[in-house]
């Protein structure tokens, strides 16, 4: 007879998000200048004030992501069909995705924690995400990551969405990305 060891089987991990409040400003502002992070939502204090600006508009729903009940990172939900939108510069302009399905949500994201980037928690994570908004009655789901971010436009791919096509947009050339609600059969 063998001594055979039993191996121990991990639990299965759990993926989440929780509003956004305006204390957890100082941890996503701590995320802004993690390096993965910056490098592609540079300016720290700019896309700061911008997430703060955030919390209090209509048309935008700011999260924290989740895994095992800890903070990793930073979602935020929109409504490319809500105006008015608010380019950069600051000037008032139609939303560049307005020519996708009423009821489409934009989605924009990071993981901030580094020791959770590049270990299979963005595409689950993801999952989690169009789950909620596919049971909302979310017919589509976009992202639009800058062309040169393989890393994110990889775990996009897996969790659904597909290329559309690049566009110039207010905040530079992006890959439109987008991850249509299942049809039940």
């Amino acid at each position: 007879m063998s001594d055979v060891q039993s191996a121990q089987v991990a639990a299965p991990l759990g993926y989440g998000s929780r509003a956004m409040r305006s204390a957890d400003l100082t941890l996503v502002g701590r995320w802004l200048g993690e390096p993965h992070v910056a490098q592609w939502w540079p300016d720290r204090e700019k896309q700061a004030q911008s997430i703060a600006r955030h919390l209090s508009e209509p048309s935008m729903c700011c999260r924290i992501l989740r895994i095992d009940g800890q903070d990793v990172g930073y979602l935020q939900v929109y409504d490319p069909h809500h105006e008015p939108c608010i380019a950069p510069d600051g000037t008032k302009i139609a939303h560049p995705y307005r020519d996708q399905p009423p009821g489409a949500r934009g989605i924009d994201l990071f993981i901030g924690e580094a020791t959770c980037v590049g270990r299979g928690h963005g595409p689950r994570l993801l999952a989690h995400v169009l789950c909620d908004l596919f049971a909302a009655g979310t017919p589509c789901v976009l992202t639009d990551p800058d062309p040169a971010n393989t890393n994110s436009i990889a775990a996009f791919s897996k969790a659904g969405f597909r290329a559309l096509e690049t566009r110039d947009t207010p905040w530079g050339r992006v890959l439109v990305m987008r991850c249509d609600r299942p049809t039940v059969e």
